[in-house]
């Protein structure tokens, strides 16, 4: 018999700093594979996302927001790409800066990510350029005043088409703030990536769960109708 060993007590905040972001990016592909394989998708089709960038509460700084009656929020602002919850925490920088760079890391996960449609924040003369040289479709709507070359590219009917699409990601970053990601408890940097990353990473198995709850539903029924 095993002589009697004192064990250290863990929290649940302990052990959930042992998630690093490589642990996390780990996990996160492996459902992304389950994903996959539940809904028996094609990984080499093409793949439409939409980008925007929403306010987490959180005490680090203060963010104009311009919003009538909110003209700052104290958080950070996060970036998301709704075709995988792709997430970008922008720490002193703006969308316009990490539009590139979201969609190279999104594309990591997902090989055939060819089309994406952003909000206005993310304009530059550059990233109009840099984004074309990844993706086959790009709905990056400039601000200001327009040129007649950019005003008719913009009535396109593919870019109005994905423009008006680009109310699904609002609907995913409004269910991610629903489920948890509206306000972090954690303090600085690191907690709050990783706050957002685990709240991104349960909305996912989340939705996994509901696929495969609609496939069951749907075997069930078909096995009642056959009997």
């Amino acid at each position: 018999m095993e002589s009697h060993k004192d064990y250290r007590l863990e929290t649940i905040r302990d052990n959930l700093r042992l998630f690093t972001p490589e642990i996390m990016a780990r996990i996160s592909a492996e459902v992304i594979r389950a994903g996959y394989e539940l809904i028996d998708m094609n990984t080499h089709a093409p793949i439409k996302g939409r980008c925007d960038s929403f306010v987490l509460k959180a005490p680090l700084t203060y963010i104009p927001v311009g919003k009538a009656g909110v003209p700052v929020e104290l958080g950070l602002r996060v970036a998301a790409v709704a075709l995988s919850y792709t997430i970008r925490c922008m720490q002193n920088t703006t969308g316009d800066k990490i539009a590139v760079d979201i969609v190279k890391e999104t594309q990591v996960l997902f090989p055939s990510f060819k089309a994406c449609s952003f909000d206005k924040g993310f304009h530059s003369l550059g990233n109009q350029q840099d984004l074309k040289d990844l993706l086959d479709q790009v709905t990056l709507p400039k601000k200001g005043k327009v040129s007649v070359v950019d005003k008719a590219h913009e009535y396109d009917d593919d870019f109005k088409q994905a423009k008006k699409q680009h109310s699904a990601v609002e609907s995913a970053i409004n269910t991610l703030e629903v489920h948890g990601l509206d306000k972090c408890p954690d303090h600085g940097i690191e907690g709050f990536k990783r706050y957002v990353d685990l709240a991104v990473l349960s909305r996912n198995i989340q939705i996994l769960g509901s696929i495969k709850r609609s496939i069951e539903r749907q075997r069930l029924q078909e096995q009642k109708q056959a009997a």
